[in-house]
């Protein structure tokens, strides 16, 4: 009896042990969001033979959370695996955090790729946290987010007068410090923090999380208090001139006039000239520049063309346009001629083996791009890599134009080596091959065209050399020099 009676009491301990675990894990999945909050950096590199990859990425305690930083790198790993070549070959993707009343971690999650050691683009992410309740947040748990919202940010970042162009993007970029905000402002390859008082921005910021002492103040409108003199200015005029006024207003703008996505400014597109004497008894040679716009390194490259009264040949990649508007509408103004390098930089040869419309669609979204500022489609294209074959020539009604002098400055970097090694090659019709993305190729470059210059030599874009070669360019063709 005795032992039936023990016999009983450890089946029912048993029986309570597995329902208390039953129970505990019940709790576990419901109130998962009650683990304490913590996370510790990972850090893997992948490595084959077409590219590297270099990822940091935090691990947090909560599952649901390392799946939906998984999805993330994931969904960065499978792009940059589609779209890796020869050039770029290498993703870095890394992370920061702040955190805001101990209790809000932002985190930006960075992916660099490079191309040649250089950044040619960059993609950032966001993700926020409720440490106390372990869940993720979305930004608009956070701050309500409409047209005065982002009024007031552009009007605290146009008083940092930022050299910057700000992409309407850029203002979904924030994270939370525990007296700001910060707007994070990619620009090539760096990241600029821009401080926005939470003062600032009182009027949007959820109760929930922030309490904050102090006025919202709205932006200014300038414009809305300058109107009403217009009016009554109007208002003393004849009614003839009222009329007159009116009639010009809807006046639409000249074709010509665009609008550059870099200051909202009206640029008319009139493109400098030179004097066909400028060119007699001269020998010809055309610089060649791939990859840009690069900012300040083709900034540097206009203002030394300029001042020399130079011209040039500019074969972009179609990704980067867009942010350097300014640069592609000063190239056109000032009379050099404007060139197409694809969309992302892509290998058009291998694309149009194994996806032709991949391989199209490279030089489509490469010319609209560049219409878009310009236009106009661009006359030439210069498949990167040099790359080509009949097929890359048959997909689309442009001149095709590689090079004939190659001073390997993305291999070297060094302006002497540069300079050297184009001077030696020169001769009167050749095409040069130079990457402005890097400042001793611009250095280099510019210190051999001074050089051929006081030999005799005008430096002229590929429009001007063909027109004085006396060559009618053939489409779906493709040119290496312009020799007698």
């Amino acid at each position: 009896m005795r032992k039936l009676v023990i016999k009983n009491w450890i089946i029912i301990f048993v029986l309570l042990a597995v329902c208390c675990a039953a129970i505990m894990g019940l709790y576990y999945i419901a109130f998962n969001h009650e683990i304490k909050f913590d996370f510790k950096s990972k850090r893997t590199e992948i490595n084959n033979k077409e590219y590297k990859m270099e990822i940091e990425i935090p691990v947090y305690t909560s599952n649901k959370m390392n799946k939906e930083v998984d999805i993330l790198v994931d969904s960065k790993k499978k792009a940059f695996s589609q779209n890796a070549n020869e050039r770029m070959n290498l993703m870095k993707m890394s992370y920061s955090y702040t955190i805001y009343n101990d209790t809000i971690y932002s985190f930006h999650y960075k992916s660099l790729y490079y191309e040649d050691e250089t950044v040619v683009n960059q993609e950032d992410n966001f993700k926020y946290y409720d440490s106390k309740k372990n869940v993720e947040l979305k930004i608009d748990d956070l701050v309500e987010r409409n047209d005065e919202y982002y009024s007031k940010l552009k009007y605290v970042v146009s008083k940092q007068k930022l050299d910057v162009e700000i992409l309407d993007q850029y203002y979904d970029y924030i994270i939370f410090s525990e007296d700001k905000i910060y707007l994070i402002i990619p620009n090539e390859g760096r990241y600029i923090n821009v401080p926005i008082e939470y003062v600032e921005l009182k009027k949007f910021l959820n109760s929930d999380y922030f309490s904050i002492e102090g006025e919202y103040e709205a932006p200014p409108v300038e414009e809305v208090i300058e109107e009403p003199k217009k009016e009554e200015t109007k208002k003393t005029e004849t009614k003839k001139t009222e009329t007159k006024t009116e009639t010009k207003k809807e006046t639409p703008k000249p074709k010509e006039e665009l609008k550059s996505d870099n200051d909202g400014s009206q640029d008319k597109i009139v493109p400098v000239v030179r004097d066909a004497a400028y060119f007699e008894g001269k020998k010809l040679i055309a610089f060649t520049f791939d990859d840009g716009p690069a900012g300040a390194n083709t900034t540097k490259l206009l203002d030394a063309l300029k001042a020399r009264n130079y011209r040039a040949t500019f074969f972009m990649v179609g990704n980067r346009v867009k942010k350097q508007s300014a640069l592609v509408l000063r190239m056109k103004n000032e009379g050099h001629s404007i060139g197409q390098h694809s969309y992302s930089h892509a290998n058009l040869k291998k694309l149009s083996q194994s996806d032709p419309n991949k391989a199209k669609n490279e030089i489509y979204l490469a010319n609209d791009a560049i219409k878009e500022i310009i236009g106009e489609n661009p006359r030439y294209i210069r498949p990167p890599y040099g790359a080509y074959n009949s097929d890359v020539l048959s997909y689309a009604d442009m001149v095709f134009v590689n090079w004939s002098i190659d001073p390997l400055d993305w291999k070297y970097r060094n302006a002497d080596t540069v300079y050297k090694n184009i001077i030696s090659k020169a001769y009167d019709g050749a095409i040069v091959l130079v990457h402005d993305i890097h400042p001793t190729s611009v250095d280099g470059a510019i210190r051999a065209m001074d050089y051929l210059a006081k030999q005799g030599y005008a430096i002229v874009s590929l429009d001007e050399m063909i027109q004085l070669r006396g060559v009618t360019p053939q489409t779906h063709h493709l040119y290496n020099s312009f020799k007698k």
